[in-house]
């Protein structure tokens, strides 16, 4: 849709549970097909130009419940292979220079069940490890400066600034207290903000000034500031997993 009003709504349907979404520096869209256990390329909302990558498994060119996507500055995409525990970097959509890092565990360099990732344009690499209950910051795909941060509560959507400062998304209890959390450029808790309802993806403008929240448990689309409510949109949607705003 062109804004918050719902104006230019246009649907593409043929695909099962998508978890997340990207939009490359081709302007193409990339889709976290979870349900299929695969990622898809179209080169826009219409569906023109559908490309897919992967299946179900363990080994390469394989996923077991993609759930994130991400798509770096110089075109690679980056997945957060959530039922593999591992993160996934390839060079295109047809599986080129496959690479991976991660397996299941708690200490450096494992993950449990990794739902979001994001990439900034110095290449670095942010995942929540919602299994863990943290986020991670690494410099590359071979786990290079990691760095984490333990929020002690289920992680969902991140965010990763170009100047390594962060944002994620907490799951928190009672219902409808979820809140967002930054962090500074150290992965150092700074503030948070909010009150929601079941925040799985989040996406925010490049000053920082506009965060936009997929809210499934509202069946929601919030766009807010750090510490208040701008807009919102929940006409037709049902359980919206993920949101990205093109700039």
């Amino acid at each position: 849709m062109n804004d918050m009003t719902g104006a230019g709504l246009t649907e593409k349907p043929g695909y099962n549970l998508p978890c997340s979404l990207a939009v490359g520096p081709d302007n193409r869209i990339y889709i976290a097909d979870t349900g299929n256990n695969r990622i898809v390329r179209i080169n826009s909302i219409n569906g023109s130009g559908e490309v897919f990558f992967g299946g179900y498994g363990s080994g390469i060119n394989q996923f077991n419940n993609p759930q994130g996507i991400a798509i770096g500055y110089d075109g690679k995409i980056y997945i957060a292979d959530s039922g593999n525990n591992r993160i996934v970097r390839l060079d295109d959509i047809n599986g080129t220079g496959w690479t991976t890092y991660g397996s299941y565990g708690t200490g450096t360099g494992y993950f449990s069940g990794p739902v979001d990732i994001a990439v900034n344009s110095s290449g670095f690499i942010m995942l929540s490890d919602r299994g863990n209950k943290r986020v991670i910051r690494i410099n590359d795909i071979l786990g290079n400066g990691w760095k984490e941060y333990y929020e002690g509560k289920e992680v969902f959507g991140v965010h990763l600034f170009n100047d390594s400062s962060a944002c994620f998304v907490c799951r928190s209890s009672p219902a409808g207290s979820d809140y967002l959390r930054r962090l500074d450029s150290n992965f150092a808790p700074t503030t948070f903000y909010g009150a929601f309802l079941n925040v799985v993806g989040l996406h925010i403008n490049s000053t920082g000034t506009e965060f936009y929240m997929a809210e499934s448990g509202n069946n929601t689309i919030r766009k807010t500031s750090f510490s208040t409510i701008l807009a919102t949109y929940n006409t037709g949607l049902n359980t919206p997993m993920d949101v990205f705003f093109n700039e």
